[in-house]
């Protein structure tokens, strides 16, 4: 059994945090263009930004009222947006009032799309756009994709055409020219788990029918994109060539983790997205990419090329709510073992495994491999359910190196409690510890970081306050003497 996996860097800040320009909130001048539903002209203000068409969901419903493809629109006090599919908009209908050219706010909020009424479970949608005087304004695309409307554009007009299906479209983003924008994303994005800066933008993101596939399956990747450089450090090679990047993975390569201080950070960087002429890669495959001062971006739902569907195993990735329930797991290291046939299960006293996936002899694991479990321990706790995920280098059976984590649940409603991550080395080299939080960038904090020999701290030492700033950096031994010293 190969090493999937050549060791995990924990110290290299190989992706520091870098501020963006200051960006200021985008303009959006009232549209010219002409608006007709079926062929007939209606009355509907809409936003042009970044030379995109922005409507109001509830302007899209009351022109649509009365069609196959109607739905309404109802908004709840807790924030949540609801589409309510094959339902008669019960808003008012009246003139449009005429809008004037004012700033453009980026905006992500969450909306539930229902087949029937609002307390139906829906499908979740994350719509990219801009909130302009208190009002959210959404590209009439996207609007068109989750609700199966056919829109084409041409000599100003823009058709919504109720009767037939939706047809994705590349966009129209000529070299040079600023297309729209690039937020640090607060959705915490992993590649076989190791965290990976992603930026939210009103860039296109579903152009073809792989991509609607990929969204649909995932809709918390619309709208995300990834610097295609940063994909060095997660098992890809990268060559540059005529100003082109060429990315090929190499399932031998190890992965340099992100630095504690970008972990601990909240997402503020933001900058402009131009169009290019320049290309992307994926083994020898063209995607489409913006570019920006980071560099070339491309959407991250480009790597679900890599896996398929079941490479995304999130949702038992063992992760608390909050922050987490917005993360997504490209695991590329997963489907390498997975297209080895490298899988084992097995049930050992009260630990219940879920699955083991690598290298092993007798009943040990040695080599790469990935590990999930649950347990309830036997101390009477009753309700107490401990889930976990190990990653890495086993030998005989324990984990030596790589990524581990573990969350007690309670039953009963109570959820998830707080757990813990712990990167790198165990007996010998170097490790990090943190802790699973919510409102944090990647939905965990480190803590602490350091040099071990024998699985215990010893030398170079870094501590990590509440607020994720760092309070101290020397050696373990200065600092257990500090810590003496504050208990007398």
């Amino acid at each position: 059994m190969k090493s999937y996996i050549k060791g995990i860097t924990v110290f290299a800040a190989a992706m520091a945090a870098v501020m963006g320009t200051a960006a200021h909130a985008a303009w959006a001048e009232p549209s010219q263009a002409e608006v007709r539903v079926n062929g007939k002209p209606v009355d509907v203000a809409a936003y042009n930004i970044y030379n995109n068409n922005y409507f109001k969901l509830r302007d899209v419903a009351a022109a649509v009222s009365g069609t196959k493809k109607h739905f309404d629109v109802v908004w709840r006090e807790w924030g949540k947006i609801y589409l309510v599919r094959d339902a008669e908009y019960s808003g008012d209908v009246s003139e449009a009032a005429p809008i004037d050219a004012a700033d453009a706010v980026f905006s992500a909020p969450e909306i539930q799309k229902n087949w029937r009424n609002t307390w139906d479970a829906g499908e979740r949608l994350y719509l990219k756009g801009y909130n302009i005087n208190d009002n959210n304004y959404f590209k009439i695309r996207d609007i068109a994709r989750v609700l199966d409307l056919n829109v084409s554009y041409s000599d100003g007009v823009l058709d919504i055409d109720t009767e037939n299906l939706y047809v994705p479209e590349e966009p129209y983003e000529p070299s040079g020219e600023a297309v729209g924008e690039l937020y640090e994303a607060d959705c915490a994005m992993f590649i076989s788990e190791c965290p990976i800066v992603t930026y939210y933008s009103t860039c296109d993101t579903v152009y073809n029918k792989e991509q609607i596939e990929r969204i649909d399956s995932h809709e918390l990747m619309n709208g995300v994109f990834v610097a295609a450089a940063e994909l060095e450090a997660y098992g890809f090679d990268m060559e540059t060539k005529d100003n082109d990047i060429y990315l090929t993975y190499n399932k031998d390569k190890g992965y340099v983790m992100p630095g504690a201080e970008l972990i601990n950070s909240m997402p503020e960087a933001k900058y402009t997205a131009y169009g290019t002429d320049r290309h992307v890669y994926l083994d020898g495959r063209a995607v489409r990419c913006v570019d920006s001062e980071k560099g070339l971006m491309f959407p991250v739902s480009e790597l679900c090329s890599y896996i398929g569907a079941s490479g995304l195993i999130d949702g038992d990735s063992r992760a608390p709510l909050g922050k987490y329930a917005k993360r997504v797991n490209i695991d590329l290291q997963f489907m390498s073992l997975k297209q080895e046939g490298a899988e084992r299960i097995s049930n050992d006293g009260y630990y219940y495994y879920d699955g083991y996936w690598g290298g092993y002899s007798g009943d040990k694991y040695n080599g790469f491999g990935i590990r999930k479990y649950s347990f309830t321990p036997s101390t009477g706790t009753g309700a107490l359910l401990y889930w976990g995920i190990e990653r890495g280098e086993f030998s005989d059976g324990r984990l030596i190196s790589g990524i581990s984590s573990e969350t007690p649940h309670y039953a009963g409603g109570s959820g998830y409690q707080q757990g813990f991550r712990i990167e790198g080395d165990r007996v010998n080299g170097q490790q990090r510890e943190g802790e699973l939080v919510d409102n944090t960038r990647f939905g965990y904090r480190i803590v602490r970081e350091g040099e071990v020999e024998n699985g215990e701290y010893k030398g170079r030492f870094i501590a990590y306050g509440e607020d994720g700033a760092k309070v101290f950096e020397g050696t373990y031994e200065e600092w257990e003497a500090q810590k003496e010293g504050n208990e007398k």
